[in-house]
């Protein structure tokens, strides 16, 4: 009776404890056990207990195993409220099973500290988990229940929402669909790719608004998940999360553009890199993306005359379909635009410095040679192409700087009408000693095609 009277004591701090593991442990409670629902929580954690230590401070003859029906009622709601949340019952069990090594370790040293024998410590014991078993099974059961009503019809908005985002939908549409799911949208997504074995397990320790996909477009096998707000310092605990597990995670991006980060995301597998897409960064600088080219496969054209600068890069003879969004292409012709209204504002009456020049060979024989300059404008450089109008077929021709073998590229953008491309900070001759044309098809896919048009060598 007085280690009961002291457990009794001691259930707020027990409470507490309980909690604070439960977030350390599960990351899908890192925000959800804070504020009002903690305080829910950790009464839901009191109310459990002490109808436990109830039975067992009271009349003989009653199942110890057996919780009270209030706090089977309690712990059925939980569940119910856990499914309205997104989070999985592998979260919740994982939440029960914390709290039941918890709850122990607390209560045996206060049963010990008030001098209870061994014996009785492992009676006490089998019927503590089997009476927080029971509890966690009606909270299985409520969460059964609820995905059974709302629960299925919320799932079937995430799944179109999850479509939605990545095929393109207007803004507006996709609002409306994660509001009926009642999504809360996130400030990034990160896409994260990996093998169908390891999406349930991984989810467990993600937050419970992740997305998984389970038919994602152009996604042939695996599995896909969209994890919220993973950037930052969250993005090494997403990082620790995947390891060994066979996955790549794209970088985190706006929520809306999150198809950006799958694009990366699969363009890294069919490279062979990962599992962090950000260990191989764009280059710095508004605009540019730094990628690896797949390896050389065929030689280049021989369509010009003598061999050509960057000879080995690869060069794709025919188009092949990638996804590449018409977000990015919007973003790329707003480039476009400001930067021409730029220059026709600051004019062009001085002629700026030569850095250096490059004759473009054609690679293709339905484009003509042609010539480009890099030359100091401002505090910085700028190419400056003399390039015709080139038949891209529906698609675009797209400007890069290449490395001398090709492995690391560049983008200055689509060709202009103006000609003139501004060079990231820190990017220079030394660096990429190539200028490259390219064919790109509006595909979503933010690599080289391979399929270059024109190319030529930088000279001082």
């Amino acid at each position: 009776a007085q280690a009961v009277t002291e457990m009794r004591a001691d259930l707020a701090s027990v409470a507490d404890r309980v909690v604070a593991a439960i977030i350390a442990e599960v990351p899908s409670y890192d925000d959800a056990l804070t504020g009002s629902m903690g305080e829910n929580i950790r009464n839901a954690v009191q109310l459990a207990l002490g109808g436990f230590l109830s039975l067992a401070g009271g009349r003989r003859g009653v199942d110890l195993r057996t919780p009270a029906a209030p706090a089977v009622e309690g712990a059925y709601q939980i569940g119910r409220g856990e499914a309205r949340s997104g989070r999985s019952t592998d979260a919740l069990l994982a939440a029960y099973r914390i709290g039941a090594r918890v709850s122990w370790r607390e209560m045996s040293s206060t049963a010990v500290a008030a001098g209870m024998d061994g014996e009785t410590l492992a009676s006490f014991a089998e019927l503590v988990f089997a009476y927080i078993d029971e509890l966690s099974a009606a909270s299985v059961a409520g969460h059964a229940d609820e995905l059974a009503t709302t629960g299925r019809v919320r799932q079937r908005l995430l799944e179109r929402l999850a479509r939605q985002l990545l095929t393109g939908a207007p803004a507006e549409t996709v609002l409306e669909t994660a509001t009926r799911a009642e999504w809360e949208p996130p400030t990034t997504l990160t896409a994260v790719l990996m093998p169908d074995s390891q999406v349930r397990p991984v989810l467990v320790s993600l937050p419970g608004a992740t997305i998984a996909v389970a038919e994602a477009p152009d996604i042939e096998e695996g599995g896909l998940l969209l994890v919220p707000d993973a950037h930052g310092r969250a993005r090494g605990a997403l990082l620790r999360t995947l390891e060994g597990r066979d996955a790549v995670a794209g970088p985190a991006r706006p929520w809306l553009e999150v198809r950006a980060s799958l694009d990366r995301a699969r363009h890294a597998r069919a490279l062979g890199l990962g599992p962090d897409t950000e260990a191989h960064p764009p280059a710095p600088g508004a605009g540019p993306r730094l990628v690896a080219l797949p390896p050389a496969g065929a030689p280049p054209s021989t369509a010009g005359t003598g061999p050509h600068p960057g000879e080995g890069v690869p060069v794709r003879r025919s188009g092949r379909p990638l996804p590449r969004t018409v977000g990015w292409v919007l973003a790329a012709a707003a480039v476009v635009v400001v930067a021409g209204l730029a220059w026709l504002v600051a004019g062009d009456d001085a002629d700026p410095p030569v850095v250096a020049t490059a004759q473009l060979d054609a690679l293709v024989e339905e484009v003509q040679p042609t010539s480009a300059t890099l030359v100091r404008s401002g505090d910085g450089l700028e190419v400056r192409l003399d390039a015709p109008a080139l038949d891209v077929d529906g698609g675009f021709a797209e400007v890069w700087l290449l490395g001398a073998d090709g492995t690391e590229l560049v983008s200055l953008g689509p060709v202009r009408p103006d000609g003139s491309y501004r060079v990231p900070d820190g990017v220079g001759v030394a660096q990429y000693p190539l200028v490259d044309v390219s064919r790109e098809a509006v595909d979503g896919d933010p690599g080289h095609s391979g399929d270059s048009v024109l190319r030529g060598q930088w000279v001082d």
